[in-house]
């Protein structure tokens, strides 16, 4: 049996909303891993399920008027970074939540496909998208030199 090492440190302020709210939207319900533990229920996706853009945009505006001052809007999915037009979706983001953070929960295996696109990257920084990633296929340290490369 495994030991607990460290203790946990529950974060109330999470529970009393003092860094705002933060907001989840699944943008796709396919992943292209097949992790047992997954909250999202990806492993049960029987064929590609994207959120439509125009859909996207209304519901967003809607977020934007009814939690302004969000600490954080995540695009999840299963894997987000497997929609079609995922960038157009965080620009969407971005355009309504100016002053707020805009994240993308990604398992991190698509991001080799960017790894020499600097348009990419120009568009990731110069929005301040921050990135939570799960390094399944690759150490932390690929997706550290990754977004130094780029100073994202």
């Amino acid at each position: 049996m495994a030991k607990l090492t460290s203790r946990y440190n529950f974060d109330y302020r999470r529970i009393l909303f003092e860094d705002g709210y933060h907001i989840e939207y699944s943008i796709t319900d396919i992943c292209n891993k097949n992790c047992a533990g997954c909250s999202h229920l990806a492993p049960l996706a029987k064929k590609p399920n994207f959120v439509d853009i125009e859909e996207f945009s209304r519901v967003v505006a809607v977020m934007q008027k009814v939690i302004p001052k969000a600490h954080t809007v995540w695009l999840t999915g299963g894997e987000p970074t497997l929609h079609p037009k995922f960038i157009t979706l965080l620009d969407t983001v971005r355009q309504s939540f100016v002053d707020n953070h805009v994240g993308i929960f990604s398992n991190g295996t698509t991001l080799s496909h960017y790894e020499n696109d600097s348009a990419f990257w120009s568009f990731i920084k110069d929005a301040g998208i921050v990135w939570a990633i799960t390094p399944y296929d690759k150490p932390k340290q690929y997706f550290e030199d990754l977004f130094t490369k780029y100073d994202c």
